[in-house]
């Protein structure tokens, strides 16, 4: 949850430390630096807000699966930024925030889904101080950054913007490993929801102390979960009387924030 959390806030505002740096490197003119500070910036937001959209319909077949799927668009990502061409730093910024949009909805619904009702207003806020702490991350990071003030070395500097861009790397890795080798089940709800109750029963022998009885947490799942959201198409979701109204307060929410 931390790490995810990490990986979307470092996305917002690891760019905000390179302006300078990238106004130097590339000699933009005077006149053009607020278009190209505007692109660059611009590029992991628009990202965020597509990856957003694609992760509703990534979520249905697994949300494990749809994690493993952000996370090597976010690997691919990170790897385009490596290369020193600032359209192509600015596209890999793109597939960058699509990984952070994708995933970040899908762990929230993940946590919502597998954590025990009792713990879920405890554990949930790491996700968030997960992001708010990854403004510490980006600071410490920069310290691999060549003074602004010298030039020379700006100009001339190669591993050390690799370095602090890539950074992420560091942090998928980290996921991935946990993803694969310490999250073994689909979240209950999810299984419930999708008919595959002998797996749900499995993942709750796994998450629940082995004192409470399997077959009376799933018949409260059963009971409080909200199975017909789970299927809702794109077009529902935006047209539909029942979900637009919703799904539009959310939309501008997230634009003007």
């Amino acid at each position: 949850m931390v790490l995810a959390g990490f990986q979307i806030g470092y996305a917002m505002l690891c760019i905000n430390r390179m302006t300078e740096f990238l106004t130097i490197k590339y000699d933009w003119p005077e006149e053009m630096q607020p278009l190209y500070i505007a692109v660059i910036t611009g590029a992991a937001i628009v990202g965020l807000a597509f990856g957003s959209l694609a992760s509703g319909v990534l979520m249905k077949s697994g949300r494990k699966r749809c994690m493993l799927i952000a996370c090597a668009i976010g690997v691919t990502g990170c790897c385009i930024e490596m290369i020193d061409n600032f359209w192509v730093i600015s596209f890999g910024r793109l597939i960058y925030g699509l990984a952070c949009g994708i995933s970040a909805p899908c762990i929230g619904r993940y946590i919502e889904e597998m954590l025990p009702a009792h713990l879920l207003s405890q554990l949930f806020p790491i996700y968030t101080c997960g992001m708010a702490f990854s403004a510490i991350l980006v600071m410490m990071s920069a310290i691999v950054l060549p003074d602004i003030a010298n030039e020379l070395a700006v100009k001339k500097s190669e591993a050390a913007w690799r370095i602090f861009l890539g950074f992420p790397l560091l942090l998928y890795g980290i996921t991935i490993a946990g993803i694969i080798f310490v999250i073994k089940h689909e979240p209950p709800k999810f299984l419930i929801n999708n008919g595959r109750e002998r797996e749900a029963l499995d993942a709750i022998h796994a998450i629940y102390h082995q004192d409470e009885k399997a077959g009376k947490i799933m018949q409260f799942i059963k009971r409080n979960s909200m199975k017909n959201t789970c299927n809702v198409s794109f077009k529902e979701a935006i047209l539909s009387p029942e979900y637009r109204k919703a799904t539009w307060t959310l939309l501008a929410l997230n634009f003007f924030n």
